[in-house]
């Protein structure tokens, strides 16, 4: 019993070092996530650049890898914000315009479901934003997310976000 007393502190201090995804993926609960759900982004890209954006018929490819735990309930949903301004902007607020949600679950273009990867081709996601800014470099954020479980009839989780990942996407002119 002293030993294991003597050992805690170092114990303790390994299980802080684990990261929220290795903690996770082991079964244990992490900041609004049940054991399992959490999840982050690892890479995102929008392909092509400087598509108009009043671009009828123009379409967008984005890829999304996750690193989630191999035990996950279910499919991760990933949101996809364009954020205008900021603090680069002359102190100016940034406005957050969500474009759209991606789903890890094998349907609507995805390949395979909860495999970590989403990549799909999706018609423009700036056409019918009216204050969408043209030929700028803007910040696109992509956070993934567990939705609620309501199989049971009750909700349970719904609550477990991952940090964003935000990368810079040049907006296109208008096509008139």
């Amino acid at each position: 019993m002293n030993r294991f007393l003597r050992l805690l502190p170092f114990l303790l201090l390994f299980s802080c070092n684990e990261s929220k995804l290795e903690r996770s993926c082991s079964g244990e609960g992490v900041t609004d996530c049940l054991p399992y759900e959490y999840a982050e982004i690892v890479s995102a890209s929008m392909t092509p650049e400087n598509v108009p954006v009043d671009g009828l018929g123009e379409e967008i490819t984005i890829r999304v890898e996750l690193d989630k735990c191999e035990r996950s309930p279910r499919p991760h949903l990933v949101t996809v914000v364009m954020r205008v301004g900021g603090l680069d902007d002359a102190g100016s607020d940034a406005r957050l315009i969500n474009l759209l949600e991606l789903r890890d679950d094998g349907t609507d273009g995805d390949a395979e479901a909860m495999d970590g990867v989403i990549e799909v081709t999706v018609d423009n996601p700036f056409f019918g934003i009216s204050d969408v800014p043209t030929n700028t470099t803007v910040a696109i954020q992509f956070r993934a997310r567990m939705p609620a479980d309501c199989s049971s009839g009750t909700c349970i989780g719904g609550t477990c976000r991952s940090p964003e990942l935000e990368i810079p996407y040049r907006t296109g002119g208008r096509s008139m």
